[in-house]
């Protein structure tokens, strides 16, 4: 199938990146695309399809929950390959989930059989995983989380630039962007009010470590959840109304879930965001400062 006849709609993290660029390598060429987010890709999904939508044989959506929109993306060129779906088919869209913890990973096995990936694009596939995963056990995979957050503008068209043929370190030049990244990162966490308290859930009691912030969640989160010595950390974004929610690697709470119950919100088992609503503020008011 040529590729001006395909298009993607993927996510915009560092997941959906890859999972375009996994495409591009299986087709050999570039594709069309659009980058969005669970909450934009009704919209986006609508208003490019009003116009555009016959004149493709294949529309993929990738790395996205289309649970809220399924009527919308229900359509019979349409292909979705998003890991940990709520949903697992529709009448005319065709849907691709498992348990991996990325769709990059989710889409390499699913044609793994079919073409052959080099080395280093399997080490890039591995990366990003580590990355979904929130574990940052391999080494390089939190230094390429801080590139991708590091880019400014099309991240995607940035980051198939630099690792099209797949992962083979760093240039100097993402060296330096990763390193200034840090010194943000860094600049950030020094100044920020610190919250602590507890809260009960599924017959457990954690301990919750709270700070505002409006970027860095990761390394806000990871740093605030090591010096404090908790379990989960949430990270409000006032402006947005929105919150994160991280957990420390020893911890087992399902943060879908917790998001889920206090802010009408959603993720994965270690990451997850919702909405500052009463119930959050409620249940965090009796939080203490500590820094």
């Amino acid at each position: 199938m040529s590729n001006n006849r395909q298009f993607i709609f993927t996510n915009l993290d560092i997941d959906g990146s890859l999972s375009y660029l996994i495409l591009s390598w299986i087709t050999g060429q570039p594709i069309p695309y659009k980058s969005t987010s669970v909450f934009n890709l009704e919209k986006d999904f609508s208003d490019w399809y009003r116009t555009n939508g016959e004149k493709y044989e294949r529309v993929y959506v990738l790395g996205i929950d289309v649970s809220q929109c399924a009527n919308v993306i229900n359509k019979d060129n349409v292909v979705v390959f998003a890991h940990k779906l709520p949903i697992t088919e529709l009448s005319n869209a065709k849907v691709i989930t498992s348990k991996e913890d990325s769709t990059s990973m989710l889409l390499y096995k699913s044609f793994a059989k079919k073409i052959s990936f080099k080395d280093r694009q399997k080490l890039l596939v591995l990366l990003v995983n580590d990355i979904k995963k929130h574990t940052f056990d391999l080494p390089y995979s939190r230094e390429l989380d801080m590139l991708y957050r590091a880019y400014t503008g099309d991240k995607l068209s940035k980051f198939t630039i630099d690792f099209n043929i797949g992962y083979d370190g760093f240039s100097d030049k993402q060296k330096r962007l990763i390193n200034f990244y840090k010194k943000s990162v860094d600049n950030i966490i020094k100044d920020l009010n610190v919250f602590k308290g507890t809260i009960p859930f599924k017959g457990k009691t954690y301990n919750v470590v709270s700070t505002f912030a409006e970027k860095y969640i990761n390394e806000i989160s990871d740093k605030l959840l090591d010096d404090y010595n908790s379990d989960v950390c949430f990270v409000v974004n006032v402006d947005k109304e929105r919150v994160s929610f991280r957990r420390s690697k020893n911890c087992d709470l399902d943060l879908s879930i917790l998001a889920d119950k206090i802010s009408h919100g959603g993720g994965f088992p270690y990451a997850a965001s919702g909405i500052m609503n009463e119930n959050f503020i409620t249940i965090t008011k009796l939080f203490k400062q500590v820094k």
